[in-house]
């Protein structure tokens, strides 16, 4: 008898506590909700991506957010890691879109130099190659008249 009340006392607490402990299992968040969070934190923290990507990684908040919101109401672990992989895709497409931009504008920018070093030569005006050379500094980044080394290299494919 003492056995049958043993069991009876302690069954019910036990499995209350079973199912506490279960319950709490699942309350930890995804590992790829874990991995997104961090991603775009990551991303939100340079400002690379913050000025050349803005659209591309707010895409990804709203994302995250989703993610975060399905999980804090219904624990849905599948559509919780869709999410958090969109995400980082998100994040990585924000970062693609970044070095494009920074790369469009650095093309930009050699362009106008080079157009500036071509006019000065067509105007016959002294270049910073010719008052470099002149007073031994280092070579500026206007073109020479003739293909460097490497140009021609490039352009015979030699490389």
């Amino acid at each position: 008898m003492n056995l049958r009340r043993f069991s009876k006392d302690h069954f019910l607490p036990g499995f209350a506590i079973t199912a506490v402990l279960a319950g709490g299992c699942s309350a930890t968040p995804p590992a790829a909700l874990i991995e997104a969070q961090t991603s775009y934190r990551q991303a939100e923290q340079s400002p690379n991506m913050t000025g050349n990507a803005a659209v591309a990684l707010h895409d990804a908040q709203k994302t995250l957010a989703d993610a975060e919101q399905v999980w804090e109401k219904d624990e849905d672990r599948d559509e919780v890691e869709h999410l958090a992989y969109v995400t980082k895709q998100q994040v990585e497409i924000a970062r693609a879109v970044a070095e494009r931009n920074l790369t469009e504008r650095e093309i930009e920018r050699l362009s106008a130099e080079r157009a500036r070093c071509r006019e000065s030569r067509r105007a016959g005006l002294p270049t910073r190659d010719d008052s470099h050379a002149v007073h031994g500094h280092q070579r500026s980044p206007c073109f020479s008249t003739s293909p460097s080394s490497e140009t021609a290299s490039i352009s015979t494919g030699q490389i």
